[in-house]
């Protein structure tokens, strides 16, 4: 990278390019790593705006099913599969970490590690096995030279254990977990003729000593390959279908720099850092040397007229004033309502306090927009509060510039839910980013209204950009709609009884009234499951005058039905008294139909074709109502 310095003569004393931040850049890209990680530490507004800019592209998943079935889309599948990707691994947040590294440091390296338990087997076949977890270290085994070795329990020989390692699941549900790769400990081939990369991981020193000296965390999870690339001190190359690598893109011109590795962000604005951070250094200054104004108190002028200083005649001298001032205002601080009394005129004067006037505060505002703009960020994002009233053209050229960044955190997001769906056998099921622009007017949103009232676009995409799951909704107004069924058919079957109750009772003061509130608290009784005979509720007095009927407990239209009436009769009478035992207790329906039955085998026939007729039609009024609602 040096060669990105000054393109005139160096040796110029005059030469405005032999500037301090030029002299200062970054040589190479370890350099300019280490730049990153102090700006991201260092500087958060440069870091809450990377996170900014990474966010505004995080809206939500957008999941499909690629062949759905004979009977459509799986929305539970669908449901199911979003689950697990948004709370069982997280992936929102792991492609918000994915891609603050690529803008902070311009290089991401992701593997996808599958979760384990480890079990030490003995290598004799003698059939000893036990999980790792299981066995007290220093005891049960050893670990030396990067393997197990110990004494087997069961052929009681010395061996050196074979490492049997299960895929298994976490308590969360996860079958994966995603490593990013430190970007310091990445080894990077780059073929510039045809453009292809190779990656290698070494470890780093600080870990290999941590599993040469056994820790018990590295011994459990640590992946076979690890331990023998520790023991060997070499580089690790990860399964391509299980590695994920991106940079940021730069001239190709400039690959034979940057050999293939991707520019920080903040290179594009390294000048107006430089300054920005000089000008903080000054300002650090003035706030230590310039808030706080220096207060003295000293004789006043007139008694240092001719050369004779008054305060040094007899009995005042020079230091008794000094220690006299100084008593005294140590005891105006501990009671500020204190008097003083000076035995000579003193005078007050204030020194410093200036920092307002000379803090460079317009200065940093200006190179804190500049830096902004050098890295394409939008001056929104350096406020706090985010406040658009409409959408301004830096915005809507900022979607435009950025819009390949967000495509790359999104073909993260796909390799991601792929891995995910391959470890816990999900087929046919794809994720990615929903690209969801904040610039949208409202004109759009009523086109886009309108196309989904016409059917000429997915619903589910257009209700999403207004914060509507439309799977959610329509469950939720279904059973809505099953309420209201059940309310209405609550209200119907009151309505029904009380028609019932009027139809059996005849009018007041005619005969059988007492056999009917008779035959009424006889139904009552059934409902509830007591006896209707001697034992039960005691029928009601008879009017007066009111010949009693005979026959047991019983509805009116038992007694004296007519077999000879005409089919209108029948038919009139059959649905009367269907209406009546539809809304009666099961019992009491099934008493009745068999004491019509044996008194009455065409009326009985009747009633009951007029009660199938009423249950098919009630079902079919529910259906209907069902299908209006939704």
């Amino acid at each position: 990278m040096q060669a990105i310095d000054s393109p005139t003569s160096p040796g110029l004393a005059n030469n405005p390019f032999r500037t301090f931040s030029n002299f200062i850049y970054p040589k190479n890209m370890f350099e300019a790593v280490r730049w990153a990680l102090w700006f991201w530490e260092r500087s958060h507004k440069y870091r809450t705006s990377i996170n900014k800019v990474v966010s505004y592209f995080l809206s939500s998943l957008s999941i499909t099913q690629e062949e759905p079935g004979d009977d459509g889309v799986d929305t539970d599948l669908v449901e199911n599969f979003e689950n697990l990707l948004t709370d069982t691994y997280e992936l929102m947040p792991l492609a918000l970490n994915f891609g603050i590294e690529l803008a902070a440091l311009g290089n991401v390296f992701v593997s996808a590690e599958t979760l384990f338990s480890r079990m030490l087997v003995c290598p004799n076949n003698c059939g000893w096995a036990m999980a790792l977890d299981k066995l007290t270290p220093g005891r049960e085994y050893k670990w030396e030279d990067f393997q197990f070795k110990g004494i087997c329990p069961k052929c009681k020989r010395h061996v050196v254990y074979d490492i049997k390692d299960t895929p298994t699941t976490n308590e969360d549900g996860c079958k994966l977990r995603f490593i990013f790769r430190n970007i310091y400990d990445m080894k990077l081939s780059y073929n510039q003729l045809t453009g292809d990369y190779e990656y290698l991981y070494k470890i780093p020193q600080h870990i290999r000593s941590a599993i040469a000296k056994g820790e018990p965390v590295y011994l459990k999870n640590t992946p076979k390959v690890f331990f023998e690339a520790c023991r060997r001190q070499s580089y690790i190359s990860f399964p391509k279908d299980r590695f994920f690598s991106m940079r940021t893109k730069t001239l190709s011109a400039l690959d034979t720099l940057y050999k293939g590795w991707g520019a920080p962000l903040f290179l594009a604005a390294f000048d107006n850092l430089v300054n920005f951070q000089n000008l903080n250094k000054f300002n650090e200054a003035i706030t230590r040397d310039y808030i706080n104004p220096v207060r003295i108190i000293s004789p006043q002028p007139q008694n240092l007229t001719a050369g004779v200083d008054v305060n040094r005649s007899a009995p005042l001298a020079g230091h008794m004033f000094r220690s006299f001032l100084q008593d005294s205002l140590a005891r105006a601080k501990d009671n500020p309502t204190t008097w003083i009394i000076s035995p000579v005129p003193v005078q007050y004067q204030l020194l410093g306090g200036e920092a307002k006037q000379l803090a460079p505060v317009d200065l940093m505002e200006w190179h804190e927009t500049q830096i902004l703009s050098d890295m394409g960020i939008p001056q929104e994002f350096r406020q706090s509060s985010f406040q658009v009233v409409a959408p301004s053209m830096g915005l809507r050229m900022f979607e435009r510039q950025w819009i390949h960044f967000a495509r790359g955190i999104n073909k993260f997001v796909r390799w991601a839910a792929d891995q995910i769906a391959n470890a816990h056998k999900i087929e046919q099921m794809t994720c990615a980013l929903d690209m969801t622009s904040f610039i949208e007017d409202d004109m759009n949103k009523q086109v886009l209204l309108q196309w989904m009232s016409a059917g000429l676009i997915s619903k589910s995409k257009v209700l999403k950009r207004f914060g509507v799951d439309f799977n959610e909704d329509l469950k939720e107004r279904i059973r809505e709609a099953e309420q209201e069924n059940e309310l209405q058919q609550a209200k119907q079957v009151q309505m029904q009884n009380a028609e019932m109750v009027s139809s059996v009772l005849p009018p007041s003061g005619s005969i059988g009234l007492g056999q009917a509130q008779g035959n009424i608290q006889a139904m009552q009784a059934a409902a509830q499951g007591q006896p209707a005979g001697p034992e039960g509720p005691a029928a009601p007095a008879m009017p007066a005058g009111a010949a009693p009927m005979g026959g047991g407990p019983g509805l009116p239209f038992n007694e004296g039905a007519s077999q000879s009436a005409s089919i209108e009769d029948l038919y009139a009478q059959s649905q009367q008294i269907a209406n009546d035992l539809y809304q009666a207790p099961h019992p009491v329906r099934v008493r009745e139909l068999d004491n019509l039955k044996k008194t009455n085998p065409v009326l009985h026939a009747a009633v009951k074709q007029a009660l199938t007729d009423m249950e098919q039609q009630i079902a079919s009024d529910a259906v209907a109502q069902s299908k209006q609602a939704q």
